[in-house]
């Protein structure tokens, strides 16, 4: 049996519920970096870094940093006119679309992040406790694979979790 990370099954559950209908059960554990152009587009959620530390005298805080990357194919904009090139646009939209009033999309990730930060309240976790959400963009060549380029968002967010401290 492979280990399926709970805090990861949690936000990817909330993320199907909620996101984008595009990126319904295309969220993905861990970052395959080689992907065929057919499986996107794709979001690919790992873990970088986790601090345990004493969140009180008595528990301990887990500050999980979880990057979601999502990537979408930029070669389905190629031979397009220039007012048909909608990759990055798309991308743009579903990370962190905005009304026309400049209110985000309820269906952007952005919004669902924001709207849901007690992720899992009666069992003490947090998405972006007392952290900015900060959407970065990038175009890729090659670097999924040959002849395959990507336009991508990564979003750094920070997953919080408290319980009693072990042996206490």
């Amino acid at each position: 049996m492979v280990y399926q990370d709970p805090v990861l099954a949690k936000l990817v559950g909330l993320l199907n519920a909620e996101g984008p209908s595009e990126l319904k059960n295309r969220y993905f554990f861990g970052d395959p970096l080689v992907v065929p152009r057919s499986q996107l587009p794709a979001v690919f959620i790992t873990k970088d870094q986790t601090r345990i530390d004493e969140g009180s005298n008595a528990e301990d805080e887990s500050r999980m940093v979880v990057v979601l990357n999502v990537v979408y194919d930029l070669t389905r904009d190629f031979n397009q006119a220039f007012n048909d090139i909608n990759s990055a646009n798309t991308l743009y939209d579903v990370v962190e679309g905005r009304n026309a009033d400049y209110t985000l999309k309820p269906t952007s990730l952005a919004y669902i992040l924001r709207e849901h930060q007690a992720l899992d309240q009666p069992h003490n976790l947090w998405i972006n406790h007392d952290t900015p959400l900060e959407p970065e963009y990038g175009v890729t060549v090659n670097k999924r694979g040959e002849g395959v380029y990507t336009v991508e968002a990564v979003l750094r967010i920070m997953v919080v979790h408290q319980q009693l401290r072990p042996g206490m």
